[in-house]
């Protein structure tokens, strides 16, 4: 997973870096959703529930934080881009029943996400921004070993921890507002390929077709602009 981060961060500065027009940091809250998918395999039947609940500020909610940073530049004369990177994490869940008896389990997997997006500005005018764009989220699961007394459902479970996509793209939109070096942001991200892959379990393929979304709410902060430095030097 690092090489892909290094690779992304190094590339932000090398996209702009002769028309740099602003640098900043941001710090906000997000809320994760997906679709809930269910299905059979011949012993189990399955559930992909909502993800992210059991957020940072109560349980049952999910609401998370997150943190990162951004770098703005021209494009032509007409258009700029803004290429941000926001670190995350959310926790898929699945409802697994075993038919035979009716026993049920929840399991739940920690996902920290790199989130990168490169938008390009539709609208500025008067501080207010519109952006949208391409994203793409770099996934790094953290699950522990099912230890389940049944053989067959550890085989399920391990599998099933296997099918998390390490990357998923995105279609990116976001809606700013900027104040002298204060930065407010709304973005929302939606993906466009799956978080689960299919399924491989006792030789048979279940396609787990799992899409999600993300609305972040964050504040920066300049580190550089451009403009107020070409305001203050005149």
């Amino acid at each position: 997973m690092m090489k892909y981060v290094v690779i992304v961060i190094c590339a932000m500065p090398a996209l702009g870096m002769a028309q740099i027009s602003a640098v900043g940091i941001t710090a906000g809250v997000n809320i994760a959703s997906s679709n809930v998918y269910a299905f059979e395999t011949g012993a189990y039947f399955i559930e992909f529930e909502k993800i992210g609940t059991g957020g940072r500020f109560s349980s049952g909610t999910n609401v998370y934080l997150n943190f990162g940073a951004f770098l703005e530049h021209n494009l032509l004369r007409k258009y700029s881009l803004s290429h941000s990177i926001i670190l995350h994490q959310y926790y898929p869940s699945y409802y697994i029943v075993n038919k035979s008896d009716g026993d049920s389990f929840g399991e739940t997997v920690s996902m920290f996400a790199v989130t990168y997006t490169g938008l390009i500005r539709l609208v500025n005018k008067g501080g207010l921004r519109l952006l949208v764009g391409p994203g793409v989220d770099i996934n790094s699961m953290s699950a522990t070993e099912p230890t389940f007394n049944d053989g067959n459902l550890n085989e399920l479970v391990t599998q099933l921890q296997d099918t998390f996509n390490p990357v998923v793209f995105y279609f990116a939109g976001e809606l700013g507002y900027r104040a002298g070096r204060i930065d407010i942001a709304l973005k929302y991200n939606h993906s466009l390929n799956s978080l689960t892959n299919s399924l491989a379990y006792q030789g048979n393929n279940y396609p787990i077709p799992t899409r999600q979304a993300f609305l972040f709410f964050n504040i920066g902060f300049l580190v550089f602009d451009k403009s107020l430095r070409n305001e203050k030097r005149n």
